[in-house]
Formats: structure tokens, C-alpha cells, sequence
């Protein structure tokens, strides 16, 4: 049986990419497209060391997959840097060796 795998939002289905405002705020420019969620779409067990994930995305903007084996602990670990076109973003993560029993992921939007 595979391990489970368990993505960290701030609020039901959406991630936090700033971590100190809400996301999906929408700007007074008209001619500006609303920013899509920044969420985890899909979350999938691969083998034991890679997991796959698909995500909304801006053009032109990085993402950093962060992760951490207990959410007891303070800190997130720095996973690698995605860049990203606008729209849907697929990305597998391969993990050094075999993963934890339960690991959770978020996005956190770099630049």
C-alpha cells in the first residue's frame, strides 16, 4: 500500500503563496486577468521517492515546493524552485531516498 501523502493549505483548498495575506484577491486593473489560486490540483505517490503534483501557475513567476514530515515543527524545508507558465503546471518532485510515512508539501511563491 502506498504512503500517504497530505498537501498543507491555509484555508480549504488554497494555499497562502505569501503566507501573510489571502490569496485570489482580485486587482482594479480590468485588462489584467484574475490570478488564479495558488493550489495544489492534484497530489500523486509515484513510487517510494517521487511524488507528482499539478498546480495553477502565473507566467513569468517561481514557486518553491516546501515540505515537512510533522506539522508540529516550526519550519518548512526548502524543496527545489519551479518556474512556471500561466496556467496549469505539472511537476515530479524525486525525493533523496525513500519517503516518510506522511509528508506534507506547500507552494510558496518566490518572485
Amino acid at each position: 500500500m502506498g504512503k500517504p501523502i497530505h498537501a498543507h493549505h491555509h484555508s480549504p483548498g488554497v494555499c497562502d503563496p505569501d503566507d501573510d495575506a489571502p490569496s485570489g484577491a482580485a486587482s482594479g486593473n480590468l485588462s489584467q486577468p484574475a490570478a488564479l489560486p495558488l493550489q495544489f490540483l492534484d497530489i500523486d505517490l509515484v513510487s517510494s521517492n517521487k511524488v507528482a503534483f499539478l498546480f495553477n501557475t502565473e507566467a513569468g513567476t517561481t514557486y518553491q515546493l516546501q515540505y515537512k514530515n510533522d506539522l508540529n515543527t516550526t519550519n518548512w524545508s526548502a524543496g527545489p524552485n519551479i518556474g512556471a507558465v500561466q496556467g496549469l503546471t505539472a511537476y515530479i518532485h524525486t525525493a533523496a531516498g525513500a519517503l516518510p510515512d506522511a509528508r506534507y508539501y506547500r507552494l510558496k511563491k518566490v518572485q
